[in-house]
């Protein structure tokens, strides 16, 4: 069962009720959650799916507006209440004894844009409970439509300037991250490429939106290209004893977007640095195959200079180029949330330290590696916390606690461990377990080591479906295709869904399930809930 705390203001949203209709109350939070979501300092939080890490990001900013809100209107004494009873309104920032009347700058960035929309939605109950209204209706639903960023955010300009005050708090994918600080500097990445400018100064550019980002796509090489157009055409006697997706990953996270890589003059680790890495503790590679990558990353970086090409790392490379020397014309985040975090490199994450100088207070990543999914990202909890230690906080030169260079890691956030399982029983757990012990042992040094996961739920293991005579399972269970096509299956709802492993795989699918199912990629359903998947 299910306990709540009746606070004034949970009453008042229970009465506000009144037309019958159902109520979302707010998350009750566990006392380590709730350290967490009050800690004053930068942090880090670790916890497999189900967790709760989002569910804190979302309380710790809803904080802050609360915080903030108390801040303008002289109720000090509740600024470290999250019981969720003060009104919303607009906000004020107290500088020494003057009040100045702005908005709180708060950015919660990650990779999913369904996990970006149930975030927006969590707010807007949030904020709906405080002022005892009614959430939207749309917050219920789970069928997500495949919304494109330019669709999504309209009404948030492709840059990071002029920002409207009711934008925030922000909460967009780490794509449109990328494309608003490109359009916070003085000049374009893409504006090398003859035919993207051409189209972007035509006097059609603004309905040609569209268009735009299309011909952008069509010039990225993420790993699908990759393995597809350029793996087949590199040295079969070194690609044979290679696997592609590992070489993409060594070439993206480590040749142009490690750890050290963001120190070189151009970025990129060299050769003898590269080789260098299998002396680690963490390698798993020789230098003979190291070798082997790198000659396969120098003939990569010919053909995609040759085919007018262009990867994330290199967009990430050139806006820290661009920023270091100090050509950011945006606004400055007061507050920074990044979840999923394992989805991005080490480059990808040095670009918040650009938008926000509030490195001892203004940071929060959440994530588990276990749930990298991402092609081309190898990440580790601790490469990113020595990343912040020694390119936010070390370089930054100083911070409103004194000195940033006199401030040693002891003084750093430890990575919370969350592992109490709010979305899953016991048997799904102790599955997702036995899988999770396999990864412990045959790739120890890519999976940050935690204690099992708890849950207060008991559940009998889930069920292997397994047709007979060969047949396909999803048949069985839907008919054929065109079968019932417009009605509702018995027992599947917004509440269920079905995982495929890309997007040929749901094309696939749908023609047998038609409007029947909810189906979304692995990528897609991070972060959501379901019932039944």
């Amino acid at each position: 069962m299910k306990f709540y705390s009746l606070s004034a203001g949970l009453v008042n949203h229970l009465l506000s009720g009144s037309d019958g209709k159902e109520l979302d109350l707010p998350f009750e939070v566990t006392d380590q959650e709730l350290d967490i979501i009050r800690f004053p300092r930068s942090a880090f939080i670790l916890g497999r799916s189900g967790t709760g890490k989002t569910t804190v990001l979302t309380m710790k900013l809803f904080q802050k507006e609360q915080q903030h809100y108390f801040s303008s209107t002289g109720f000090v004494e509740a600024m470290g209440d999250i019981s969720l009873s003060a009104p919303s309104g607009s906000v004020c920032r107290v500088v020494g004894n003057e009040t100045k009347s702005t908005v709180l700058r708060q950015l919660f960035v990650t990779v999913s844009p369904k996990l970006c929309s149930a975030v927006k939605n969590q707010l807007s109950n949030l904020k709906s409970f405080i002022s005892s209204g009614r959430a939207s209706a749309e917050h219920n639903s789970i069928e997500f439509p495949d919304v494109d960023d330019a669709v999504q955010y309209r009404d948030i300009p492709d840059s990071l300037r002029d920002i409207p005050p009711e934008s925030f708090p922000l909460v967009i994918t780490f794509q449109k991250f990328l494309t608003m600080l490109d359009g916070s500097t003085r000049n374009s990445y893409f504006d090398r490429f003859s035919d993207i400018r051409e189209l972007s100064q035509s006097k059609f550019a603004t309905s040609s939106s569209y268009a735009l980002r299309a011909l952008k796509r069509m010039k990225e090489v993420n790993y699908e290209r990759f393995n597809s157009s350029y793996w087949p055409h590199f040295n079969c006697q070194m690609t044979k004893k290679l696997d592609s997706s590992m070489v993409f990953i060594e070439i993206i996270s480590h040749i142009k977007g490690g750890l050290f890589a963001g120190r070189l003059p151009d970025d990129k680790l060299s050769r003898e640095d590269y080789i260098l890495l299998s002396e680690g503790r963490v390698s798993s590679i020789s230098r003979e195959r190291r070798e082997m990558i790198y000659d396969i990353f120098l003939e990569y970086e010919k053909k995609k200079i040759l085919n007018d090409e262009f990867d994330l790392a290199d967009f990430v490379i050139d806006l820290h180029c661009r920023l270091k020397t100090g050509c950011y014309e945006g606004e400055e985040m007061d507050f920074v949330y990044i979840d999923e975090v394992q989805d991005l490199t080490m480059r990808q994450i040095g670009l918040f330290k650009y938008i926000c100088r509030n490195f001892v207070e203004g940071f929060v990543f959440s994530g588990d590696t276990a749930q990298t999914i991402a092609g081309g990202v190898d990440f580790r909890f601790q490469d990113a916390r020595s990343l912040f230690y020694n390119e936010f906080i070390l370089d930054s030169g100083s911070d409103i606690m004194g000195n940033a260079k006199n401030m040693d890691q002891s003084r750093m956030s430890d990575i919370y461990h969350l592992n109490q399982n709010f979305r899953t029983h016991a048997g799904v757990l102790n599955l997702s377990q036995s899988v999770i012990e396999l990864l412990y042992m045959f790739f120890p040094h890519h999976i940050d080591a935690l204690s099992p996961e708890t849950s207060l739920i008991y559940g009998e293991a889930p069920i292997w479906l397994v047709s007979a005579n060969d047949d396909n399972a999803i048949v069985t269970i839907f008919g054929k295709s065109g079968e019932n096509a417009g009605r509702s299956t018995s027992g599947f709802g917004a509440e269920q869904v079905i995982l495929v492993r890309d997007d040929s795989v749901r094309k696939e699918i749908a023609e047998h399930v038609g409007k029947q199912a909810l189906v979304l990629t692995i990528a897609e359903c991070k972060g959501l809930e379901f019932q039944v998947f």
